[in-house]
């Protein structure tokens, strides 16, 4: 008996096939897109989105060496060596005060090759230092004299702008921050290192003056 294929029927036989696989197309992306919306969900759930300060707050960048005035954004006061110590050895201690114009209170800023800065005071040369290389939140920070001061990490600072332009000042060694200790806004208060909590006692504004 001889088969006879209609048009139509020929037709049927070449669409069905093809109809079968875009379906199976479509299914297989569909499943594909509803994975990676899974997966995408999982990961928000274990990493929580950072807020936009947080990230923000994660970049060193760089300023212009030179001479500057460190202002306490909290106490609007200005860092510098206590008393204008001369001998680290009696007073090393770093302290906020009026601004008075003194060497004590200006700070040369002067960037290594990796980023970090190192930060003398301008009155003796005294270099900005993490006290005994101390990892410990709660200890002062001081003017010390120079110790390999290119890799001695000690005397290594990151600045990390915030998003109203003050500056975290990090130390490379602690990973701490410079503090006003105890959110004082009184002339004399010390400076420590801290865990950064995004405190209004612990950014800083940084005022260019000249060289």
């Amino acid at each position: 008996m001889r088969i006879v294929f209609k048009p139509l029927g020929i037709l049927f036989l070449v669409v069905l096939p093809l109809c079968i696989v875009i379906g199976v197309v479509l299914v297989q992306r569909q499943q594909l897109q509803a994975k990676e919306a899974d997966l995408a969900q999982a990961h928000a759930a274990v990493l929580p989105a950072a807020s936009t300060a947080a990230v923000h707050d994660s970049r060193p960048i760089a300023i212009p060496d030179g001479v500057y005035r460190i202002k306490a954004k909290q106490s609007g006061l200005y860092l510098g060596c206590r008393n204008a110590s001369a001998d680290p050895n009696v007073d090393g201690h770093i302290d906020q005060g009026p601004w008075l114009k003194g060497p004590h209170q200006k700070w040369r800023f002067i960037r290594l090759a990796d980023g970090s800065y190192n930060i003398q005071n301008t009155l003796h040369s005294f270099w900005l230092d993490d006290t005994n290389a101390s990892l410990a939140a709660g200890d002062f920070v001081r003017q010390w004299f120079e110790v390999n001061r290119t890799t001695n990490d000690a005397q290594k600072w990151l600045l990390i702008k915030q998003k109203d332009d003050s500056f975290q000042i990090r130390c490379v060694v602690s990973g701490k921050v410079l503090e006003i200790h105890g959110a004082a806004k009184n002339p004399g208060a010390l400076v420590y290192q801290e865990d950064w909590q995004e405190k209004e006692n612990q950014k800083f504004v940084m005022e260019r003056l000249e060289d």
